[in-house]
């Protein structure tokens, strides 16, 4: 077979995963800074105010928009009135969801005794519409290769929802400084998308197309609304266990750990997915670019997870006021979990760019079966603590999963043992600095108290050692691994 189209393919990813980089590490950047600040300007029951409307706003969006944009990617050659066809279903769909939220409000703000929420819900179900019709000039974009382009929308889209947010916190808007800046954020990203390129939304036979593609469609977009469960309903439940103020402490560790320790690999898995789309009929290769990415996701995400992690606890408590001291272990444990988290969005890459719809949706019921029994057992036992604990282990679970199932019976125990190796590495190097952390919460070093600066810095010391560390570990433990991160991050041949 000819391989000459190979580094074509490569250099497409390795383009692409650096814009991704440049795009979320904008968007998280833009995000740790903004709630950073909000921390500072609102008290944790707001915080738990505006994550609970959100939370709710996913829980009802039965079929996402969004997966309107999966189905381009796909079907991309299908010429205009397929990108017709999708925008009208994530029209509809996400005007559906604000009408149905709009009529469920009213019992959820009873339920919740919080008259507020009715507002709330309203305002935040409005970025699921903006979003799902974003998805389509996005998807367009991605399928062209136009990497450079989405990063930068993408990014100025980060810094005016950095802007619109903590402007409306120094307003005193409390809860709506979040979801009010979601919002207009989300129809900002619309506006200029169609202003600087805009794609067909109505063309002949568009209304019939779409029917056809509705059974893919709601497939699509209901392993969406799983996924959106999934990420949501820790924040259900521990609202109903310990209310908005340790639900407010509980987002603010989710979100720094989630946007340090997964930005790598989703971009990779958003990236990848149209790359894997052109290998569909080549398995072989297919396979090998497959199990690469995943090494690629795993190595960075286990890094930066543990170096989170273990210095999480050390650096809230300095970084923000009292109030939010607790977040600290809260984040560290989360970090740990999300050290696989990248193995879960790159399968589903491979499964989508394969149309396998279906599986994953099932696949998506299952994880969000296990993730909801195991986060009601932790909020009854230890409250957030507890639902830490349980997102841990469920992204460690889904995640092992997710790449075993995704690949054929005689690839499955090289991808575990991939895994494993690669979660040993990262164990091995930074065990110092978890020792550290261990040594300084037991008051065993007087002069590096929990919360202080000289804290900070020895964890800081300890995790430079780690990575070098990793390095040298990785170099023998996964042996080609360097020369793959070298190629996909650092773009050397």
């Amino acid at each position: 077979m000819d391989d000459a189209p190979r580094p074509s393919l490569s250099a497409h990813l390795i383009r692409g995963t650096a814009w991704g980089i440049v795009q979320v590490g904008a968007q998280k950047g833009c995000g740790l800074v903004s709630y950073l600040v909000l921390a500072y300007l609102l008290q944790p029951a707001d915080l738990g105010a505006a994550t609970l409307a959100v939370s709710i706003t996913a829980m009802l969006t039965f079929v996402y928009p969004g997966a309107a944009g999966d189905l381009v990617v796909q079907r991309f050659g299908d010429g205009s009135t397929l990108v017709a066809a999708a925008t009208r279903l994530a029209l509809l769909t996400g005007a559906g969801v604000m009408l149905l939220t709009a009529a469920v409000a009213p019992a959820v703000a009873s339920w919740n005794a919080d008259g507020a929420l009715i507002g709330l819900l309203v305002v935040a179900s409005s970025r699921v519409l903006f979003e799902g019709l974003a998805s389509v000039p996005q998807a367009i974009a991605r399928s062209e290769l136009r990497f450079a382009y989405l990063s930068g929308v993408e990014s100025a889209m980060a810094v005016l929802m950095l802007c619109l947010s903590v402007a409306a916190a120094a307003a005193g808007m409390g809860p709506y400084a979040i979801v009010l800046a979601a919002g207009l954020a989300g129809a900002a990203r619309l506006a200029v998308m169609a202003w600087f390129r805009p794609w067909a939304w109505r063309e002949p036979g568009a209304g019939r197309l779409a029917r056809r593609l509705w059974p893919d469609f709601r497939a699509g977009g209901s392993q969406h609304f799983l996924n959106g469960v999934s990420q949501n309903i820790d924040y259900v439940i521990l609202s109903s266990f310990a209310g908005s103020a340790a639900l407010g402490l509980y987002t603010i560790a989710y979100q720094l750990a989630s946007m340090v320790a997964v930005v790598f690999s989703f971009t990779v898995g958003l990236v990848a997915q149209p790359l894997f789309t052109r290998l569909v009929d080549e398995p072989d290769r297919l396979r090998d670019a497959y199990m690469d990415t995943q090494a690629v996701g795993l190595a960075v995400s286990s890094v930066s997870a543990a170096a989170m992690a273990v210095l999480a606890p050390v650096a809230i408590p300095v970084m923000l006021p009292e109030r939010w001291s607790s977040a600290g272990w809260l984040l560290s444990v989360l970090a740990l979990g999300f050290g696989l988290g990248s193995l879960q969005p790159i399968a589903q890459s491979l499964m989508r760019s394969q149309g396998a719809y279906r599986h994953v949706f099932r696949l998506q019921v299952v994880a969000a079966a296990v993730l909801g029994v195991l986060v009601l057992i932790g909020a009854w036992l230890a409250a957030a603590m507890g639902v830490a604990v349980a997102v841990a282990a469920a992204t460690w679970i889904n995640g092992i999963v997710h790449a075993l199932v995704s690949v054929p019976g005689s690839s499955r125990k090289p991808m575990l043992a991939r895994v494993a190796s690669g979660a040993c590495c990262s164990v091995l190097a930074f065990g110092p600095a978890g020792l550290g952390l261990l040594v300084i919460a037991s008051g065993l070093m007087p002069w590096a108290p929990i919360g202080s600066v000289p804290a900070v810095v020895l964890q800081v010391l300890l995790v430079v050692f780690g990575v070098g560390v990793w390095w040298l570990v990785a170099g023998s433990m996964q042996p080609g691994l360097r020369a793959v991160l070298s190629q996909r991050v650092l773009g050397r041949r």
